[in-house]
């Protein structure tokens, strides 16, 4: 305190307020106080006197005295800096990062981490400043890898969708190389071109291009043999069509793929509104043509329903019979009578088709299949047997012959009249169906001799359309404009059939579904520098000529295509196939839309009480026999084949 008062002193002189006795008497009693105050170090305050150097006056005020420090304020103070500073890096850090955030010179990618932190003390650095609960420490990669994959399966984790593929800008045929070989018209409204086209390598593909809303231009099909497992060439069914009355034949190419050994056509088949087929394959893709030629592309599916007075039967299969129990439906396409019996001799098991060996080229059978599946021997033993024991259980089954009253379509409703109901062999009428009852329907509820029945066959898409022809095939080359095959959708896994270079043939519309493409590709020419296409060549081939959507049929060895005209060739191979599809020229004046109106011969109705009302309590074997002969013969002559268009 001495010092204190010393230096006092000497600021006070300093400044020049000390110049006469009085002042330096005020100095002594300061000095003097000051030792008194250091005798007592616990006096609080003290008083001095300031004598004015004019007016001779003194003034009093206070000063405060010192304190003495104690730990409890030393630690307080300690902390309050801590936390101060803490303060001042955290925003050090903060204002850091964020001059990183916004450089307009260099951006800064964010770093991503895992979804999980690995828990921290609550004393951290990054929780004092920050006041999180959890650090920024992160497990290194490879934990963080371990621990996402062991911890999939339980948590729940929020995937995003695929993004929806976009469809490329279109280019059209005319902006893109191509090399035209041949350009005919067939008639009004249909053109043959033979073109090279480009995907990388060169292609050449036959087009028929169809304006099918030319009124004397028409979609028509034909199966091979007029039997849904037979088998034909091309050219022998187009040469068929040449002589038959659905119209004069301007090109055709081959359509469904069918089972080797079996011979019967896959996915939905209907021609003139018989289905030959009605079931779907995997998840392939069929098209459906309706009555004014529009073509559909969609996963169908078919359905079936026979309603009587009493009660409606679910129609299970059509054309072959899988259980005894159940109804089936067998068409003219089944056979000429009811049971049939297998056609498929043991002897061309080896050979896989009937009368008809495979190649061995590289087009061959076993490179075209869509899948990689095949039966062996003992399996396709084991289906025949089964095939001559649903025969020999379709013998003492009760069926129904039924009459068509109006055309045969799919997704409306056709009446037919009931002439005969019997067991053991029945003949298929060309006019109507057969159906077999299995062993869990009653007899009671079966229909009788005269009865009005309906059929209805629905498609599980499109159900308000009426369609008339379809065709199955995989996979889906074109949709919406977007080339890419959905092989892998549709259960397509055979790699040489997705990968390797062979002929195709495919279908397609353009985006206002007003031209229909039917198209055929060669098989590799070295000499000519073509190759055959693979499945996203021929999507991209395709889309280049104008298809909005497509879809691929039976290639490899399957693939043809017969033009008429002044072209009238033959093109690709001549290998039995299942279906044909191709166009016609037909009348122009005909009504299409319209089924020809024809005479139902009817029972003449009977008096109460009498023998024939007393009959219909029968059984429907009685009932069979109690309709005359020239009854069923009217019947069954009462609608030709050829009326039907």
């Amino acid at each position: 305190m001495k010092h204190q008062a010393s230096l006092r002193v000497i600021a006070l002189l300093t400044c020049g307020s000390l110049f006469c006795a009085d002042a330096l008497e005020a100095a002594s009693n300061l000095v003097s106080e000051a030792s008194a105050s250091a005798a007592s170090p616990r006096a609080k305050t003290g008083t001095v006197a300031l004598a004015q150097p004019t007016a001779g006056k003194s003034t009093t005020r206070k000063t405060p005295a010192p304190r003495s420090v104690s730990r409890k304020t030393a630690r307080s103070k300690s902390s309050s800096a801590r936390r101060i500073a803490s303060r001042r890096r955290a925003a050090q850090v903060a204002k850091k990062n964020n001059a990183v955030k916004t450089s307009p010179k260099k951006s800064v990618a964010k770093k991503t981490y895992s979804s999980r932190y690995r828990s921290s003390a609550s004393t951290s650095k990054y929780a004092r400043s920050s006041g999180r609960k959890r650090s920024r420490k992160y497990y290194s990669r490879n934990s963080r890898r371990y621990k996402s994959s062991r911890y999939a399966s339980s948590r729940k984790t929020s995937r995003r969708a695929d993004p929806v593929p976009m469809a490329k800008a279109f280019v059209p045929f005319s902006e893109t190389w191509h090399e035209t070989l041949r350009d005919e018209e067939l008639m009004p409204g249909v053109r043959y071109k033979h073109y090279i086209i480009s995907t990388g390598s060169k292609h050449s593909i036959h087009v028929l291009e169809v304006d099918r809303t030319k009124p004397e231009v028409a979609v028509a099909m034909w199966k091979a043999q007029n039997l849904s497992n037979g088998l034909e060439s091309l050219p022998a069914i187009a040469q068929r069509a040449d002589s038959g009355k659905s119209g004069v034949l301007q090109g055709m190419v081959n359509a469904n793929f069918w089972r080797s050994y079996y011979n019967t056509a896959l996915g939905p088949a209907v021609v003139n509104g018989e289905v030959v087929e009605m079931g779907q394959y995997k998840g392939w893709s069929s098209c459906f043509f309706d009555r004014q030629n529009r073509m559909y592309i969609e996963r169908f599916s078919i359905s079936a329903t026979l309603r009587t007075r009493e009660t409606s039967f679910p129609v299970e299969t059509v054309n072959a019979r899988i259980n005894p129990n159940g109804v089936v439906l067998y068409n003219r396409y089944a056979g000429k009578e009811i049971p049939v019996a297998p056609t498929l001799p043991i002897e061309n098991i080896e050979q896989g088709t009937i009368g008809a060996k495979t190649s061995k080229t590289k087009n061959d059978a076993a490179s075209t299949l869509p899948t990689d599946e095949k039966p062996s021997p003992s399996q396709i033993q084991k289906s025949l047997d089964i095939q001559q024991r649903m025969a020999a259980a379709e013998r003492p089954l009760y069926k129904a012959t039924l009459l068509y009253a109006s055309q045969p379509m799919i997704n409306e409703e056709v009446s037919c009249r009931v002439v005969e109901v019997d067991t053991g062999a029945v003949a298929v009428p060309q006019n109507g169906v057969v159906i077999s009852f299995g062993r869990n329907i009653d007899e009671s509820e079966l229909p009788r001799p005269g009865d009005k029945v309906t059929l209805m066959f629905k498609t599980n898409t499109y159900s308000s359309v009426p369609f008339v022809h379809a065709v199955s095939g995989t996979p889906r080359l074109v949709r919406s404009g977007y080339a890419k095959h959905e092989a892998g959708q549709e259960g397509t896994t055979g790699r040489n059939f997705i990968t390797q270079k062979l002929p195709r043939t495919a279908i397609g519309t353009n985006s206002s579904g007003t031209t229909l493409y039917f198209v055929t590709t060669d098989p590799t020419d070295s000499e000519a520098g073509t190759t055959g296409m693979t499945l996203q060549e021929l999507a991209e081939g395709m889309r280049q000529i104008g298809a909005y959507n497509a879809v691929n049929l039976d290639g490899g060895a399957s693939a043809s295509m017969v033009v008429r005209g002044d072209v009238n060739a033959a093109i690709g191979s001549t290998r039995p196939v299942a279906l044909a599809l191709g166009i016609v020229q037909q009348d122009p004046t005909a009504d299409r839309n319209n089924a020809p109106k024809r005479k139902l011969i009817t029972k003449p109705s009977a008096k109460p009480g009498s023998k024939s009302e007393q009959q219909r309590q029968s059984t429907p074997r009685q009932d069979a026999m109690n309709v005359s002969g020239t009854e069923q013969s009217l019947n069954m002559e009462e609608f030709k084949p050829e009326e039907r268009r």
